[in-house]
């Protein structure tokens, strides 16, 4: 595979970090596992392990988007569109005495599990469209009636709440975006003898294996009698793996500080603003 940033590499090399590994399926119904060697070359070359290897899952993009992104975004469908929902039943409760007392998140998501949205909107003295499609969007959200994909419950959740095509596109693209946020993850386009295109790394999933259950090649594993035992397939660029362990040690290095900590950090930065005098021309 021609890439800047997987590299060529013989059998008889000792496993490093970035090597990429792969575990075949041991039944039909298993599935190829890959990960990365994260160990540092300074402590395999120096036996500070213990003979035990840490890697990291990757994961095909796809599934990453429904296995980790989707739920993520679904739960804030559920918890914002449930507080939007609530309002406007508790509206027309309100309004026109239905017998109902006000609903709370817990309640409203409780009636959901019994009664179609339609029913709950009929029994508020109401037909409305709009508020039929909001409940069922939540009610998706919360894993009623799941297609079984939660990235197809996500696209139809977000149809239901009348998001476009081009806007569903815009934010699976932004799924990947490595400069937002704190991401937990890293995408590589391919990985070595791997089909498909678009792979990602895990930085949360964190694994180890003993030495005598990892092999330099898929060749040497089944010489012994294992072919479902994780082998090598191959090895990241340098400059990949420094940011791979960049991005891990950033990870889990950060430090979180109390809400009262953060809006005091925020009042004294108006107040400093204030104290500066900067007026609208900036003068």
């Amino acid at each position: 595979m021609a890439s800047d940033y997987i590299l060529g590499i013989s059998d008889d090399e000792g496993i490093r970090q970035g090597d990429v590994i792969r575990s075949l399926p041991a039944g039909n119904d298993a599935q190829v596992r890959y990960g990365f060697i994260i160990t540092a070359d300074c402590d395999i070359a120096q036996n500070k392990a213990s003979d035990q290897f840490t890697w990291l899952t990757i994961v095909p993009a796809e599934q990453y988007l429904d296995l980790h992104w989707a739920p993520q975004q679904l739960r804030r469908i559920t918890e914002k569109q449930t507080r939007v929902a609530c309002e406007k039943l508790n509206g027309r409760i309100t309004r026109f005495s239905a017998g109902l007392t006000p609903l709370d998140a817990i309640s409203l998501q409780k009636w959901l599990t019994e009664a179609t949205p339609e029913a709950i909107v009929a029994a508020v003295e109401s037909s409305d469209q709009e508020l039929i499609s909001l409940l069922a969007c939540v009610k998706l959200a919360l894993g009623y009636g799941s297609s079984g994909s939660r990235l197809a419950d996500l696209r139809q959740a977000w149809s239901l709440l009348g998001r476009s095509t081009r806007a569903q596109q815009a934010a699976v693209k932004e799924a990947f975006d490595s400069e937002r946020g704190f991401p937990d993850f890293v995408l590589v386009p391919e990985l070595p003898m791997a089909n498909g295109y678009g792979f990602v790394i895990l930085l949360r999933s964190i694994s180890t294996i003993h030495s005598e259950e990892l092999f330099r090649s898929e060749i040497d594993a089944r010489i012994v009698g294992k072919p479902d035992a994780f082998h090598r397939i191959g090895r990241f660029s340098d400059g990949l793996r420094f940011l791979v362990a960049q991005k891990l040690a950033f990870l889990f290095s950060r430090i979180g500080m109390p809400t009262e900590f953060e809006l005091a950090c925020e009042a004294a930065t108006e107040l400093l603003v204030d104290s500066l005098k900067i007026d609208a021309g900036g003068q």
